[in-house]
């Protein structure tokens, strides 16, 4: 709330104007003792005046205990409205086509605003957005009174230098039922939170804010957006969930930049064509809608890399839909009524598939061959009755769930899968692994997979390139980078590897790792992924390994080496490159086959 300075001496003065005209000296629409810019309260005492009733020069009974600042009735009929109706600090008036609040915003909440351009007015308990947001760059009428000229004055007066106009504005969390159509004046709006309100409608003048890039409309009652809301040639999101929304207008098309679109929790039944235009949308999400089916024009969205369409209605995906979309990676399905997997075809960057609840009824061997680089494969609660030894093929995967199915048994192939961490197979009718076996957990059912296999089929594997590295102390074939960086050290020692992973160098140059334990595994030659970390490394280890020669390339990189062993190897020579590493403290080479005068 703001105050007018000298409320007493402004009204004496303008009391002494009028009695020398004969006049009744008229109340300012800006109430001084209130500091709240509102409508003049017309009483009928000013509807005599302008009747040509007696002049208000007529001596009148003063009222008793008048508020300083507060204009007096001429007229005796007319009774003195109370102080809280006029300078209540909420007071509602009530405009020809919406309703404002009179409430204005503390100065130094103003201040800020027009310093910054951002004002955040969330969880106010406002039930309409103050009038003064409308017009925030304005000029304060009431500050300017105030303000005086003195070169050596130094005050806390606002510069019309320092201004910004207003980029963001957050009104969230309140109780707002409408929206302004003045909110068009805002037009240098970037960002426009309205979420969790009661705002049912938007007015056209939101088509205005041209340079509006992102908006949350979500938490609302909105039931459409206005045909103007589609002016935004610039928003990139739009938030639009958690709302009553039964119809998507054909424009969006217009929304052209757009890059997230949320329109979950609504009660949308078909998803528009128009969508096919967004070439630039990433993320889609529309779960939790009424929809039956999707468009086969949803495949032109070559950039998205999420589509969330959980518990809706799905009963079929058509096969072009989602084929050939090269960018996605996330695609959520699940607690729909899907009785088959969709076409993935050349969705070669897909990594996350979940399409668990649902009536699928067989995970193919062609379902296998669309996932070539799947992490997580959700198909829990379905009707799968078999898993195919082509899941082999999934080098990539580490987490597999198939829980509530028809499985009676699994491929023993998935104990080689290199980098599973999660398998959940419970409330299946498995008949040929035991209970006790399934209720080890992942590694201790991944292990027992993997003891089923004969030597013959495991040599085949291995052959082919896809070994086992599942280990027998539970950890990972690419060590997690931070207990890397903890421990300073890449440690794959026992893991049954003859390949280094490239993720998992990647992952040590990131934790910038001080040694490397490769000893008891089957390298035959020195890997060549090491190079991009070499310069870094202290120590290595790869001892009991099947060495045969060291690279004079590789070894020339660790200037900062003191510690190498390759102990249990079938050196014959060593490069002569390992004389030249001058920081090298100790050297294990015994067990080797080595000639005799020869090093």
């Amino acid at each position: 709330m703001t105050k007018s300075l000298g409320p007493s001496s402004l009204n004496a003065d303008k009391g002494n104007k009028a009695k020398k005209t004969g006049g009744t000296a008229t109340a300012p629409k800006r109430d001084p003792a209130a500091g709240i810019m509102s409508k003049s309260v017309t009483t009928a005492g000013d509807a005599s005046q302008k009747s040509g009733a007696k002049s208000s020069a007529t001596p009148t009974k003063p009222t008793p205990k008048t508020r300083p600042g507060t204009r007096t009735s001429t007229s005796k009929s007319t009774k003195q409205p109370p102080a809280s109706a006029v300078f209540h600090e909420k007071q509602v008036l009530h405009d020809s086509d919406e309703d404002e609040t009179a409430e204005e915003l503390h100065p130094a909440i103003l201040k800020q605003a027009r310093q910054s351009g951002s004002l955040n007015l969330s969880n106010k308990g406002l039930q309409a957005i103050p009038k003064k947001v409308y017009s925030i760059n304005d000029p304060d009428a009431n500050a300017n009174q105030k303000r005086g000229f003195s070169i050596d004055r130094v005050d806390d007066q606002e510069n019309w230098w320092d201004q910004v106009d207003l980029t963001k504005l957050i009104l969230a969390s309140n109780q707002i039922s409408r929206v302004s159509s003045k909110i068009g004046n805002l037009k240098s709006l970037t960002v426009l939170d309205l979420h969790d309100n009661n705002i049912k409608y938007l007015p056209d003048e939101i088509g205005l804010l041209e340079n509006l890039v992102k908006i949350n409309l979500s938490h609302n009652g909105l039931t459409f957006l206005p045909m103007r809301f589609f002016d935004l040639a610039n928003l990139r999101g739009l938030n639009a969930s958690h709302n009553e929304i039964n119809q998507f207008d054909q424009d969006l098309e217009r929304l052209n930049m757009l890059e997230t679109l949320d329109l979950a929790h609504n009660k949308l039944t078909e998803i528009t064509t128009s969508l096919a235009c967004l070439s630039k949308l990433k993320n889609f999400t529309m779960n939790n809608n009424l929809l039956e089916t999707i468009p086969h024009e949803i495949s032109f969205l070559r950039s998205v890399t999420l589509i969330e369409l959980s518990n809706n209605q799905l009963v079929e995906i058509p096969d072009d839909a989602l084929q050939d979309m090269h960018s996605l990676e996330r695609l959520y399905l699940h607690h729909n009524k899907l009785k088959a997997i969709p076409n993935l075809r050349n969705c070669l960057n897909l990594k996350e598939l979940h399409i668990g609840f649902n009536f699928v009824e067989e995970f193919t061997a062609e379902n296998i061959e669309n996932l070539p680089n799947v992490t997580t494969l959700d198909l829990r609660d379905n009707k799968i009755p078999l898993l195919p030894d082509e899941i082999i093929n999934l080098q990539g995967l580490e987490r597999l769930d198939v829980s509530n199915n028809d499985l009676s048994t699994l491929p023993f192939t998935l104990g080689t899968l290199p980098h599973l961490k999660s398998l959940q197979v419970d409330g299946n009718p498995m008949r040929s692994i035991r209970r006790d076996i399934i209720q080890r957990g992942t590694n201790g059912l991944l292990k027992y997979l993997k003891s089923r296999i004969d030597e013959e089929e495991m040599t085949r594997l291995r052959d082919k390139g896809n070994i086992s590295p599942v280990p027998s102390g539970g950890s990972s074939p690419i060590p997690d980078k931070y207990v890397m960086k903890s421990a300073q050290v890449m440690n794959l020692s026992g893991k049954e590897i003859a390949v280094l992973a490239k993720e998992a160098v990647e992952n040590a140059a990131e934790a910038e790792v001080t040694g490397v334990d490769l000893s008891k595994n089957h390298f035959e030659k020195f890997p060549s992924q090491l190079e991009p970390i070499m310069p870094q490394l202290v120590q290595i280890n790869m001892a009991s390994n099947r060495l045969t020669v060291l690279p004079s390339s590789s070894m020339s990189l660790g200037a900062k080496l003191q510690y190498i062993n390759f102990a249990g190897n079938r050196l014959t020579s060593l490069p002569i490159e390992i004389g030249l590493l001058t920081n090298l403290r100790e050297v294990c080479l015994n067990c080797n086959r080595f000639e005799s005068g020869r090093t």
